[in-house]
């Protein structure tokens, strides 16, 4: 323990004089963390040796090359495309809109973005690529929700509002919960999917989206939240939750192009070797939307 500070406060000690000499300091900052990645994979190998973390040695050297490039997503250093992406609708269910007053004022063209954001999804992915999600609570956890929330609303079944219907070929995922990675195949699905990148939205902000977004990043996929395509009970809650976690553990986005729009291109163009200057990757946004 006593080394590794050592070498820690060390290592910090180092960058700050680089810093204020203003020399090399981001080559410097590349070595510190090829440094500490080093040690922490070796000691996840050996924490694995001893029987204490089932994680194998690839695991462990993925999340040392994941740790020095902290741009680029996390499910993949390959980079992300259209067909790397998926659209998640969350709990768009009668019980919580049709019968919710508050959310509907919260938010009162929910139903026109999420059609907007599904057209332009139908447009731009596969059917495969867009995935709805349903509310359908366990006994378990209704039986617990009901003694803490005896007055909030539980759904009765799993039909989606007209607005935002599944049509042949898109998957449906029925949750037993508030998050929709929990006892589901939906991970699995997007991993045989290959999917990197994740544009949730739906209902509600504070709850079942904010539940589904963390696991999603939890799980190594980069997240988007379209702002006006969520809603809450209160505007308040909404905006709250994405002020708390947008930029945390999810990007919140505000228009169908930066949706859509998976960048990251030109980030990788500084760390890996592909050279993409920054604007090419733009021009192939706007190509999308002419």
């Amino acid at each position: 323990m006593m080394n590794t500070t050592a070498r820690g406060g060390n290592l910090a000690i180092g960058a700050v004089a680089a810093a204020a000499l203003g020399v090399g300091t981001t080559v410097l900052w590349y070595r510190i963390q090829r440094t500490k990645e080093k040690e922490n994979c070796a000691s996840l190998r050996s924490i694995q040796s001893e029987g204490r973390l089932m994680v194998s040695q690839d695991e462990a050297e993925e999340g040392h090359q994941m740790a020095l490039h902290p741009a680029v997503s996390m499910h993949s250093l390959a980079g992300s495309s259209l067909q790397h992406v998926a659209v998640l609708v969350v709990d768009c269910q009668p019980v919580y809109w049709d019968n919710q007053s508050t959310i509907r004022k919260t938010n009162p063209k929910l139903p026109q973005n999420i059609s907007k954001l599904l057209t332009k999804a139908r447009q731009l992915l596969s059917p495969p690529q867009i995935i709805h999600i349903r509310a359908n609570y366990t006994f378990k956890f209704a039986q617990n929700f009901k003694l803490l929330n005896p007055d909030k609303p539980m759904p009765s079944d799993i039909e989606a509002c007209s607005w935002a219907a599944s049509q042949v070929g898109e998957q449906i995922v029925v949750k037993p919960c508030f998050d929709s990675f929990h006892h589901t195949n939906l991970e699995r699905y997007l991993n045989d999917l290959q999917v990197t990148d994740l544009i949730i939205c739906g209902l509600l902000t504070s709850c079942c989206v904010l539940f589904t977004a963390q696991s999603a990043f939890a799980s190594g996929f980069r997240v988007k939240l379209l702002d006006n395509a969520c809603s809450d009970r209160t505007l308040e809650c909404h905006k709250q939750t994405l002020n708390h976690y947008g930029s945390y553990c999810f990007e919140v986005v505000n228009d169908l192009n930066s949706c859509f729009c998976t960048v990251p291109l030109s980030i990788q163009s500084n760390l890996l070797v592909n050279k993409v200057s920054s604007s090419s990757s733009e021009d192939e946004c706007a190509e999308l939307y002419k």
